[in-house]
């Protein structure tokens, strides 16, 4: 089974600009800590601000320590937590997959909202493999039962919309195994007449 890797990077491009003294310090500092170059880094922090904080001020995400998030979640029982996932799914999500993904297919929603989710909200900890039929996700987490029903929720909910055939989970106490025919994550997203998201519904 094969890990599924990540999209095609664009060619780089060229482009000069004129940034505070202040900034340029703080880049010299913070990329010869990281031991990279200050192209490097601040590609790397331009990336995350148009990949994710545009969106995050948009949604209105707040940062919280993970610590903090885990016990959060832990005081809720496994049944407030799928409300919780399906309430996130069902209010933020749409919003967030028309913003990042208004001209995508469902491919390019089941492959990187996740990886998003992962590498700027922390949520979790994201991998994905596939063989010839399946495809296979696992969200690793350090929260508890709660989080792993919250997690199981949400993404069953998302996947409605762009999965059509029956969406298969397993809940452990620290991760959430997604898995689901390859074949059926396929065309453009469905959407209502006013540009909502629409759920697929079985044939």
């Amino acid at each position: 089974m094969a890990t599924h890797t990540a999209r095609k990077r664009a060619r780089g491009v060229t482009r000069t600009l004129r940034i505070d003294a202040e900034v340029d310090e703080a880049l010299r500092a913070w990329s010869s800590r990281e031991g990279v170059s200050i192209s490097s880094f601040a590609n790397r922090a331009l990336r995350k601000h148009v990949e994710w904080d545009v969106y995050a001020d948009r949604f209105g995400f707040v940062s919280v320590p993970e610590d903090a998030l885990a016990r959060m979640t832990a005081q809720l029982s496994e049944e407030q937590a799928r409300e919780v996932g399906t309430w996130m799914a069902e209010n933020v999500g749409p919003a967030l997959v028309n913003f990042w993904f208004s001209k995508a297919s469902a491919q390019e929603v089941v492959h990187t909202l996740p990886r998003l989710l992962s590498r700027y909200a922390r949520l979790y900890e994201f991998e994905e493999r596939e063989d010839t039929d399946r495809i296979v996700q696992v969200f690793k987490h350090s929260g508890g039962r709660p989080t792993s029903a919250l997690l199981e929720a949400l993404w069953r909910t998302m996947y409605r919309v762009v999965i059509p055939a029956a969406i298969e989970t397993e809940i452990m106490d620290e991760a959430v195994v997604v898995s689901f025919d390859k074949a059926q994550v396929r065309g453009p997203i469905r959407r209502s007449r006013n540009g909502a998201l629409a759920d697929h519904v079985p044939a």
